[in-house]
C-alpha cells in the first residue's frame, strides 16, 4: 500500500510503500528504507482536524505522517479515507513482524523535559534574586512570573490528551478520521 503526502505548501511530496517486511520512504531528494523490526513506537495524535502519525525507528529517528496534505497550489488536502487505510495496513504489518509501543497522546518526554527547563530558570532566577545586588525584584512579582506556568501547562493538557498504549487490533477510534 502507498501513502503520499505534502507536509507544508513550501516542502516536497513523500511517499510511504509499506512492503512485506519493511517500508519505503521516498522524498524528491532521498529515498531509504525502513524495516519494520526497527520501529520502536507508533504514536497517534490529533491536534485540531488533523491526525498524526509518528513512527519511530531505531536507526532512522521519526517519520511524522499527517492525514492531510498540501496541493500544488497549497491548499489544505484532506485523505481521510486512504490514511485510515494506511494506518490500519501498517499496524497489521507491524503486529507480525515488529514488537512495537502503540501509544496515543503526547509524549512524556517532552513535557518532562519542559518542566525541568522550566524548574531551573525559576531556581536560577530566585539564586540570582535573592543573592544579587544587581537584580531587585519583588517577592510578589517572582510568585507570579512562577505562576504564570500552571495556566500554560493547562492549556498544554488541555489540547492533549494523556498517552495510552492500545494493541494494534484494536486502533482508538478517535485517533482515526472518520471517512467520508
Amino acid at each position: 500500500m502507498d501513502y503520499a503526502f505534502r507536509s507544508s505548501p513550501k516542502k516536497g511530496s513523500i511517499e510511504i510503500q509499506l512492503g512485506g517486511h519493511d517500508m519505503v520512504v521516498m522524498s524528491d531528494k532521498t529515498k531509504y528504507v525502513i524495516p519494520y523490526t526497527e520501529i520502536k513506537e507508533v504514536r497517534l495524535t490529533k491536534k485540531r482536524n488533523i491526525y498524526f502519525a509518528t513512527i519511530t525507528a531505531s536507526q532512522r529517528g521519526s517519520l511524522v505522517i499527517p492525514s492531510q496534505t498540501f496541493t500544488e497550489n497549497g491548499n489544505r488536502a484532506d485523505q481521510a479515507r486512504v490514511y485510515t487505510a494506511f494506518i490500519r495496513v501498517l499496524h497489521i504489518h507491524l503486529l507480525e513482524k515488529s514488537n512495537v509501543n502503540f501509544v496515543t497522546g503526547f509524549s512524556l518526554n517532552k513535557i518532562c523535559l519542559w518542566l525541568g527547563l522550566w524548574a531551573i530558570l525559576c531556581t536560577l532566577l530566585l539564586f540570582v534574586a535573592k543573592y544579587s545586588d544587581l537584580i531587585q525584584m519583588n517577592q510578589l512579582l517572582m510568585v507570579g512570573i512562577i505562576l504564570i506556568a500552571i495556566p500554560i501547562l493547562y492549556l498544554m493538557f488541555k489540547q492533549n490528551k494523556w498517552p495510552t498504549s492500545y494493541s494494534p487490533t484494536s486502533i482508538p477510534v478517535t485517533m482515526l478520521p472518520a471517512s467520508h
